[in-house]
């Protein structure tokens, strides 16, 4: 499947390889009221810390698969 040049996933999928993808949640933030800004941002900071164990645990898991390959 090929993206629309335009499309806003083939956008944030640029800005991802470039390393720039916290600057394309910047620029989303940009547009909103200071307290607003405020609150999004902690709710994706909470997302993150949600998400690290998981990521732990399947980090591990790849790597008892390959220690015992």
């Amino acid at each position: 499947m090929r993206l629309q040049a335009g499309s806003h996933t083939n956008r944030k999928m640029r800005a991802k390889l470039r390393g720039g993808l916290e600057r394309s949640e910047d620029r989303k933030h940009e547009n909103l009221e200071p307290e607003q800004q405020t609150v999004n941002r902690r709710e994706s900071e909470r997302h993150l810390l949600t998400n690290k164990p998981a990521l732990e645990i399947i980090t591990t898991q790849i790597k008892e698969k390959n220690h015992n390959e």
